[in-house]
């Protein structure tokens, strides 16, 4: 799934399956930005509005017993996109 909206804490950019477990992902994308400095882009800030979005996602949905929050960052070159993908970040 993608766009989830979890109003007033904004949305999730993608729910998925990774075997048993479910993973919520932030992903930043940018043109122009230095691909060195995209991922900093994810801030605290970004990370604690998803956990309180994934609270409410989790109380809309039966139980989910294992997930991990992830965060990408896609930099759009011309040739080819550049993707960094960040497994178990943790909101605390």
């Amino acid at each position: 799934e993608m766009n989830r909206n979890c109003p007033p804490h904004g949305e999730i950019d993608i729910i998925a399956l990774d075997t048993d477990e479910m993973v919520f992902i932030a992903v930043k994308t940018a043109y122009k930005t230095n691909p060195n400095i995209l991922a900093e882009k994810i801030t605290q800030n970004k990370l604690n509005r998803l956990g309180h979005a994934i609270q409410a996602y989790q109380q809309d949905m039966e139980q989910i017993d294992s997930f991990r929050i992830d965060s990408m960052a896609v930099f759009l070159k011309k040739n080819k996109p550049m993707i960094q993908h960040f497994k178990g970040i943790h909101l605390d």
